[in-house]
């Protein structure tokens, strides 16, 4: 004789009069997998809502607020030194990173941008020329120094000098570009 067929079991929920929810059946109802939640527990991004039982296993009091505190916490940086979040945050940093890094090789390729190193070149081979400019003056003008009598005269031999000197630098500033 065959056997009567099973009575369908009703499914039963864990959620009890109080409001308590087991971890497994607040994972399931928040899409997430049971170890992450035992994970947010252990390090203390979910603990506002757990409770203890007898046996000390946790258990979720407050399902709503669980799922604030789990969303408040979810980009909180984890206390080993390396930043918590998702693989979408994640991503979304290397996105970021990256549109930088183009931003900056654009600017740089209008023009916008020049490369310090170079600068420093420029600047120092200005700064050289310009140095070596006027330290050459009192030799170049001396003896004319000397010879002149006529104080106005004497003026005019120094800032020939000098603008001589400046001019050679602008010149070199100009023909470094």
């Amino acid at each position: 004789m065959p056997k009567p067929a099973r009575k369908a079991r009703p499914t039963r929920t864990r959620a009890k009069a109080s409001g308590r929810t087991s971890l497994r059946a607040f994972a399931k109802v928040a899409g997430i997998s049971q170890p992450a939640l035992t994970k947010a527990v252990r390090s203390g991004r979910l603990s506002r809502s757990i409770g203890r039982d007898s046996k000390g296993r946790p258990f979720i009091v407050d399902p709503a607020g669980a799922l604030q505190e789990l969303a408040a916490n979810a980009t909180r940086p984890s206390g080993n030194g390396t930043s918590g979040g998702s693989l979408a945050e994640a991503q979304r940093r290397l996105y970021a990173q990256r549109e930088l890094a183009l931003d900056l090789q654009n600017r740089q390729k209008q023009g916008h941008l020049v490369d310090a190193m170079k600068c420093r070149q420029e600047f120092f081979e200005a700064a050289r020329t310009f140095r070596e400019g006027m330290q050459v003056i009192p030799d170049r003008i001396a003896s004319q120094l000397a010879a002149e009598t006529n104080r106005a005269k004497v003026h005019e031999m120094l800032e020939d000098a000098i603008r001589s000197a400046l001019e050679t630098v602008a010149e070199v500033m100009v023909d470094g570009e």
